[in-house]
């Protein structure tokens, strides 16, 4: 990644800064946060809810690195660099409309309300990352350097966490006031940062030894047994990797070794059993996860599940595009689960509250101008990162365009997750997505200044 990391460089832009001169002072706090807000983003990755939930209700981590970052962008004086974006200005518009649909709620729902709100107003997250980028290019190579070590450590720490979890069960120490595990991770969050793990691996950001190899397929065949949404958060955004990237041979040869072993496992119905639970890494289930995505797979536990989620997500459809909520939706605090008639328990044993889909969520809660701004943002961004892996790969520039697959499919594993399970709307996953969403458009605009130099 020479070219990236030396175009990254002050240097490369002669005397026409990104940004206005700021204070020594205000670089070296923006430098502070931003290095904060990443190491935020591996403890969410790592400990889950555990570290969401770590702090004195409502304050927790998100809020505090909300607060901090919104005054890194008007401090030492505000920029507007960022409003050139679409895609950031689109997102400006969703949270004005989240907004206008959940202030006249506060006063009924509460805190409820606000957390509910989060879906999208954790979109400044995404402002606050495109800003810093734009300000000090440089912080894209501290943030590669940063990932190539947190990625190497995260597949060595999925199943040791999993297990000691699992192991712990009731007996894992709780935060003093929420009440929280200090531990507390889902098999979908982990998919998206396996994901993102095994996709920086193959665009060569960093070496990876044999050894390490095989513990992340270990790692990403534990993950696709524990969780259908999982399962394709990796698939698809890892297929898509190797597309771009042209990177198809090192597929090849990985699955030449690999594809037998699943075969010989599939049927001889043999299974890995973890030490410590009952829980093993089992071909069929994964098998049977594939099956059930598009039909029936024969497992009921399976096939109840989708079923429960598309009658609901089609009530929702009913009642927006077709019904009362059409402009309006239902506005950002009630209990969608309790008001649609799908009252249920969520995994952690607390009162569900909304569908499992991100983008259900929006739709019911915002109706269908929100859904379109939704769509918008998405279409908007995922067109502008991949437009630019061609732009970057037919100019030659092969290390900006491994970065923009890496954020294009670090963001999409994350949507995918999102559609399958309730994860936008908290912070584990909602505020790694914005804090990618907004590297991507800072890179993007990185780029695009080093272009026209």
């Amino acid at each position: 990644m020479s070219d990236l990391v030396d175009a990254t460089r002050p240097a490369a832009y002669g005397t026409q800064p990104v940004r206005v001169r700021r204070g020594d002072a205000a670089i070296r706090w923006h430098d502070w946060y931003f290095a904060t807000l990443l190491l935020a983003v591996a403890g969410y990755a790592i400990f889950g809810k555990g570290f969401a939930y770590a702090g004195l209700p409502p304050i927790f981590p998100a809020e505090v690195l909300l607060a901090l970052g919104l005054l890194t962008f008007v401090w030492p004086r505000p920029s507007g660099a960022i409003l050139s974006s679409p895609a950031l200005v689109l997102v400006l518009a969703g949270i004005a409309w989240t907004l206008i649909r959940t202030v006249p709620y506060i006063g009924q729902y509460g805190i409820d309300a606000m957390r509910d709100a989060v879906i999208l107003v954790y979109g400044l997250f995404a402002i606050v990352v495109a800003n810093l980028i734009l300000e000090r290019p440089e912080r894209i190579r501290d943030a590669l350097g940063w990932a190539t070590i947190f990625f190497s450590i995260n597949a060595l720490v999925v199943i040791p966490i999993y297990l000691l979890q699992t192991v712990l069960g009731e007996s894992m120490p709780r935060w003093p006031v929420s009440l929280t595990p200090i531990l507390q991770v889902r098999g979908g969050e982990v998919a998206v940062h396996l994901c993102a793990t095994a996709v920086f691996a193959l665009l060569a950001f960093k070496r990876s030894s044999v050894l390490w190899t095989i513990v992340l397929v270990v790692d990403i065949a534990f993950v696709a047994s524990l969780s259908r949404g999982g399962l394709v958060s990796i698939a698809i955004p890892l297929a898509l990797a190797i597309v771009l990237s042209g990177r198809i041979r090192p597929f090849l040869l990985a699955g030449a070794v690999i594809a037998p072993l699943l075969a010989l496992f599939y049927v001889g119905g043999l299974q890995i059993q973890l030490p410590g639970i009952q829980r093993t890494i089992d071909v069929g289930q994964i098998v049977d996860n594939v099956v059930s995505i598009a039909g029936s797979s024969g497992d009921k536990g399976l096939d109840d599940t989708k079923e429960w989620r598309i009658g609901w997500w089609q009530q929702i459809v009913d009642y927006t595009l077709f019904g009362e909520y059409f402009w309006t939706g239902k506005g950002f605090g009630i209990n969608l689960a309790f008001d649609d008639g799908y009252a249920a328990p969520s995994l952690e044993g607390q009162p569900l509250r909304s569908p499992h889909n991100g983008n259900m969520t929006i739709l019911a809660r915002a109706g269908v101008p929100g859904m379109v701004l939704w769509i918008a943002i998405l279409a908007t961004w995922f067109s502008t990162l991949l437009w630019h892996v061609a732009k970057a790969r037919l100019a030659g520039d092969r290390d900006w365009s491994n970065l923009f697959i890496f954020l294009t499919c670090y963001l999409l594993a994350a949507f995918i997750n999102a559609s399958f399970d309730v994860a936008l709307e908290g912070p584990m996953i909602g505020v790694v997505f914005w804090v990618v969403f907004g590297a991507g458009i800072g890179s993007v605009m990185v780029y695009t200044r080093l272009e026209t130099r």
